[in-house]
């Protein structure tokens, strides 16, 4: 193992050595916790190879724009920058990001490794899964479902299988505990609604888009999960619901008001932290539910990528190799808690000791799900949060949501081809 390290470090400093040292490498990030352990990432590989890196920060709602428009210049002011994955198709469309293809047969690789989990390789592909390679993934966020173990252990109820289940359970629960909400979903106009319902759609059998790219939304399946979404399901969340985001849900289990819940897995580590929950130990975190389909969960992944036109595109590429790479995301997860893409990484026993919902975890981002991979995602997801969200506030019934939707997200599509 040491030899295999120092052979490791000889190699990222042979490597840098040889390539132009013109300037600092440039890495545009979100700021929060997935940025967080980039910048950790970017100290060390500074201070192995003597690379000089810059780190861009952002808030998340800015970032997509200032990616945009930076991997837009000539050169480009970032090297390196970090994705949202539904924002990669856009990116890779336009051609914005290197092929990273050509930079691997140098090192006489075919690709990213096997080790990596299938669903989270994928992403980095356009078109999806077997296209040109323009991005690595760096950060395994897939949702998932968090519980109150405790609480339906006392009432002799199992982790609810389908969503028929959390409700169900939901309501013999509050009928005997009313100081507690038995879900909560993001019901916030935009991205919050979109992710929050896409794993009922698809239990429902329901889904956005076919294989051909067709708009197939305005099913009866569709119709059947918006029903139960905006009836049975909200019966049992607190009022106001229809603003609430990952925030507002995730203080409600921290503060043990809320029986269960769907979210990003970034949240584990405060459900753990005593100084912040009061659910220290009652809280078990698994796949999500299904219906008349098994449960899968929106896959939610941090990309990187090295711009098409930057002026360091080499230096870019063995950065973000080294970053993705087993012993970086090892170090990576123990630091920050950010959730690795790599299998090798999830069947670790420090990690497991230290993380005990890894199987979990794998074992839904393996069965995860992306949201559609088109370039015209944020324009379909923005106009599907709006009637959604009339839908939940009850402005429209379920059928005339879907009807508009799926009329406004045809006119998008139209207007891409």
């Amino acid at each position: 193992m040491k030899l295999a390290a120092l052979f490791l470090t000889t190699s990222l400093v042979a490597a840098a050595q040889n390539l132009s040292a013109a300037r600092a490498l440039t890495v545009a990030i979100n700021a929060g916790v997935e940025g967080d352990g980039l910048k950790a990432a970017a100290a060390r590989y500074q201070k192995l190879t003597g690379t000089e890196i810059q780190i861009s920060e952002f808030p998340y709602n800015n970032l997509y724009s200032k990616i945009l428009l930076g991997l837009s210049g000539s050169p480009s002011p970032f090297d390196v920058v970090m994705i949202d994955d539904p924002w990669f198709p856009k990116l890779a469309e336009q051609y914005l990001l290197e092929d990273l293809t050509p930079y691997y047969k140098q090192k006489k690789l075919d690709g990213p490794d096997s080790d990596f989990v299938p669903a989270s390789r994928a992403l980095g592909r356009f078109p999806y899964g077997k296209g040109r390679l323009h991005a690595l993934p760096f950060v395994g966020n897939c949702k998932m479902f968090f519980y109150r173990k405790d609480i339906l252990k006392k009432y002799g109820f199992d982790a609810p299988k389908t969503w028929f289940e959390v409700v169900d359970f939901s309501k013999k629960i509050m009928a005997k505990e009313p100081s507690l909400y038995g879900y909560a979903m993001r019901g916030e106009k935009g991205n919050p609604i979109v992710v929050n319902f896409l794993p009922v759609l698809w239990a429902f059998g329901g889904d956005l888009l076919d294989q051909d790219g067709k708009i197939v939304l305005n099913s009866a399946q569709a119709i059947e999960a918006l029903k139960f979404y905006v009836g049975p399901l909200k019966s049992v969340a607190p009022k106001g619901v229809e603003n609430f985001n990952a925030d507002q849900v995730a203080s409600l289990q921290l503060q043990g008001q809320l029986l269960m819940a769907t979210n990003w897995p970034a949240w584990i580590a405060t459900f753990n932290d005593p100084n912040q929950s009061k659910v220290v130990g009652k809280m078990e975190f698994g796949s999500l539910p299904g219906a008349q389909k098994p449960g899968r969960s929106v896959i939610g992944n941090w990309l990187v990528g090295v711009a098409r036109n930057s002026d360091q595109k080499a230096r870019a590429f063995e950065f973000i190799h080294w970053l993705t790479g087993k012993e970086e995301q090892r170090i990576n997860a123990l630091e920050t808690g950010n959730p690795p893409t790599r299998v090798s990484v999830y069947n670790d026993k420090e990690l497991l000791r230290k993380n005990p919902h890894y199987p979990a975890q794998l074992k839904a981002l393996s069965s995860s799900k992306p949201r559609p991979r088109t370039p015209r995602w944020m324009e379909i997801e923005n106009v599907l949060g709006i009637h959604l969200s009339q839908a939940l506030i009850g402005q429209v019934t379920p059928e005339q949501a879907l009807g508009a939707a799926e009329v406004a997200i045809s006119q998008i599509l139209t207007r891409g081809r």
